[in-house]
């Protein structure tokens, strides 16, 4: 009996420290694979991801002719941006033990930390303010919806009935009008956003992407994908956009 028991135990133990060895291992993979997110998170003790939204005080529920009022704080925004929140914040809460407060443009602070703005400038604010101080050479042009940085353009094309059959996504990795660090995520249309973040978290292991996030230093990067029905596949990454800004310069921007 006694030793059945010693078994069982040292079953148990055997058990108990090759589950451990394996979370060790997943957690050692998962930094190798994500470790220039880990220089963007490094010493911001706040995260703060500032979402997108449209405005839709009031809406008609389906099969009524009622008008029903929509709360504040219910945020209504296009399923892929939606999509590109939850894979963010899904990331981070692995990476690292932070403050992830998913906040609304008119709640943003910029005190500090980290800021990643989801969504363009036609539906957030924010995204508006970081782009403009950080990356002014790029803009999009709204209702068209065609991106350009510089004399580049970025022009989604759409099928004979209408679908949007490709989207560009981009990822600007610059500083907030505080000096802290500011990420902005988007894309021509929301899909590009989807994209975007994609991109993001799935950067090639060579990519020039990961040395500028290690070495700290702003950058634009394009991503595309086609389009089919709901879902974006097979993104790549177009080009990447290494520009120093001089903090006078920026300034004076935003004066």
């Amino acid at each position: 009996m006694t030793s059945l028991i010693v078994g069982v135990i040292a079953g148990i133990l055997v058990s108990l420290l090759g589950a451990s060895a394996k979370k060790l291992a997943d957690m050692a993979r998962y930094r190798r694979n994500f470790g220039y997110l880990y220089a963007l998170l490094a010493g911001a003790k706040r995260i703060q991801i500032v979402v997108p939204s449209l405005e839709a005080p009031v809406f008609v529920p389906q099969g009524t002719t009622q008008i029903a009022k929509v709360p504040k704080n219910v945020k209504v925004m296009p399923l892929a941006e939606g999509t590109a929140i939850a894979q963010l914040v899904s990331a981070l809460h692995r990476l690292r033990n932070a403050d992830v407060q998913i906040v609304s443009q008119e709640n943003y602070q910029d005190t500090g930390g980290l800021t990643i703005s989801v969504g363009g400038p036609s539906l957030n604010s924010v995204s508006r303010i970081l782009l403009d101080y950080s990356f002014p050479k790029f803009s999009i042009k709204y209702p068209e919806h065609i991106a350009s940085y510089g004399s580049t353009t970025f022009s989604p094309s759409t099928n004979s009935e209408g679908d949007l059959t490709e989207d560009y996504g981009f990822v600007a990795v610059g500083r907030t009008v505080g000096g802290s660090r500011g990420v902005v995520i988007c894309g021509v249309w929301a899909f590009g956003t989807q994209i975007a973040a994609a991109s993001l978290l799935h950067l090639p292991r060579k990519s020039e992407a990961r040395r500028l996030f290690v070495r700290k230093e702003d950058f634009f990067m394009v991503s595309h994908a086609r389009v089919n029905g709901l879902w974006p596949g097979n993104v790549e990454i177009v080009e990447i956009r290494h520009e120093q800004i001089p903090a006078r310069t920026r300034n004076e921007q935003v004066a």
